[in-house]
């Protein structure tokens, strides 16, 4: 009968009413832990797999009220209308807390890549000779094949760290090695530096190598 549908419909209408306040309650209460420090310390919140993530507490959050007594529908009829309301809001509240975590998720990630390329560039001005390992550990995490992180912002990391790692290794060199530093700029080595740099780190060198034949003596 048709005051049958009706009335289920009222019944779906209050509740996905009262349903909606209480989930942006909610959404609003947690909405402040979402931040790319928790998502950088914490492998697990940057894959998705901690049960604390903001989608994860969306998903917990809904299904737990979905089984509150208070949303059973009371006929058949409701049930239905009301499973196929639920099933639209929870994915519609998913997709939504996925788009919230979105950003510090990147951020975290790039931070992650980012703080590597820091450190490894520190490690190759100590040890230059370490550069061409450490240029394939990098290329084997963030080379074409890449999904952690998107192209666009993969392709930034990439020119940052190889500029980087050949800085570290030329400073290092002056240094260390200056002698081969010199033969490498000579040979074309390092052709894609910019001329201005490989005056400058060629003069550098030259200095190095220098004061090193004078304390030779």
């Amino acid at each position: 009968p048709q005051t049958e549908v009706d009335a289920a419909k009222a019944w779906v209408f209050n509740k996905s009413a009262e349903l909606s306040i209480k989930n942006e309650e909610h959404s609003n209460a947690i909405l402040s832990q979402v931040n790319s420090d928790a998502y950088m310390n914490d492998l697990s919140y940057m894959d998705g797999s901690n049960p604390n993530t903001y989608t994860n507490q969306k998903k917990n959050y809904i299904d737990e009220l979905l089984a509150d007594p208070s949303y059973t529908a009371p006929n058949p009829l409701a049930q239905e209308l009301w499973g196929q309301y639920t099933e639209v809001f929870k994915q519609d509240q998913i997709n939504k807390a996925i788009a919230v975590e979105l950003q510090p998720r990147m951020e975290a990630r790039i931070n992650l890549v980012t703080k590597g390329i820091e450190n490894n560039t520190a490690a190759i001005r100590q040890d230059p000779l370490s550069y061409d390992t450490k240029v394939s550990e990098f290329m084997l995490v963030m080379g074409e094949q890449n999904k952690f992180i998107p192209s666009g912002q993969a392709q930034d990391l990439r020119i940052t760290a190889l500029r980087s790692y050949k800085n570290a290794y030329i400073d290092g060199m002056i240094k260390q090695d200056p002698g081969t530093l010199i033969h490498e700029i000579v040979s074309g080595k390092h052709d894609e530096l910019s001329e201005q740099q490989l005056i400058n780190e060629y003069s550098a060198a030259m200095t190095s190598y220098r004061t090193m034949a004078k304390n030779d003596i």
